[in-house]
C-alpha cells in the first residue's frame, strides 16, 4: 500500500505508443476505451508516477485487456 498519493500521473498506451488514457485523479481508472470506442483484446503499456508517503514511485509495465 502506498498510503496517501500526490502528483499522480497514470497513462495507458497501445503497442505503437499512442496515448489512450491519462489522468492525474487517483479515483479514475481506464475502462478499456479510447474516445468512447472499446479497444480490442491486446497488450497495453502503463506508466505510473506519483509521490507517496514512502517517497517517489515510478512504475512501467504491460497489461493484457481481455474481452
Amino acid at each position: 500500500a502506498w498510503g496517501m498519493v500526490s502528483n499522480l500521473q497514470f497513462s495507458i498506451f497501445d503497442r505503437w505508443g499512442h496515448l489512450l488514457f491519462t489522468t492525474t485523479d487517483v479515483s479514475r481508472c481506464w475502462d478499456g476505451t479510447y474516445n468512447g470506442v472499446a479497444q480490442g483484446s491486446a497488450g497495453y503499456v502503463y506508466s505510473i508516477s506519483a509521490v507517496t508517503v514512502c517517497g517517489p514511485v515510478m512504475r512501467k509495465g504491460t497489461i493484457v485487456l481481455i474481452r
